[in-house]
């Protein structure tokens, strides 16, 4: 008899603390654009990157089980006005052709209030880097939202990923800050 008690208040201490709430799978829209700035020659300049693909599986009762992932196509992205898009999918610059894609993929989350810091891998040119991106939701959400708007920041150094083209004219700093939104998967 006193096993079983033992059994039963095992099986109810496992499923109390191993209990899973279903996340909900969120996307950015295939052609949404994310914006950066950069600066040349100490003069602020704003790009976007153009999202290809994105999955964010947010869990609402814990937010630090979720999961973020978003693709980028260099090719389709731009600098703000030809020659500086020219000049960044360049061989020198992002080289485009024979890196088509970057991908961040999130390695942890920790959340406090109504902001999400993300703890990733940023991955251009082949090379991956830990980013931290700061994620703040804007508006009330829950798990039946259809959409989700946030704002997106962080920072990163384009020479750490072997983008060092322009160097010195064009800074080093490359600077995400913009409005998402975020609509639910079906």
């Amino acid at each position: 008899m006193r096993a079983m008690l033992c059994t039963i208040l095992m099986t109810v201490n496992l499923l109390l603390l191993c209990t899973n709430s279903i996340a909900e799978t969120y996307s950015l829209s295939v052609g949404e654009k994310l914006s950066f700035n950069y600066f040349v020659a100490g003069l602020p300049f704003q790009g976007e990157f153009m999202v290809s693909d994105s999955k964010f599986e947010l869990n609402f009762d814990y937010p630090e089980k979720s999961t973020f992932m978003v693709q980028f196509d260099i090719k389709q992205s731009n600098a703000g006005f030809p020659a500086a898009t020219k000049a960044m999918l360049s061989k020198r610059g992002l080289d485009a052709s024979q890196f088509p894609l970057a991908r961040f993929k999130s390695i942890d989350v920790v959340s406090e209030n109504e902001k999400f810091e993300v703890l990733g891998n940023l991955q251009i040119k082949n090379v991956a880097k830990p980013i931290k991106l700061i994620i703040t939701s804007l508006g009330e959400y829950s798990s039946g939202s259809d959409q989700i708007s946030f704002l997106i920041n962080a920072k990163f150094k384009r020479r750490e990923f072997n983008v060092n083209g322009y160097y010195p004219l064009v800074g080093n700093i490359i600077v995400l800050d913009d409005k998402m939104p975020l609509i639910r998967e079906r």
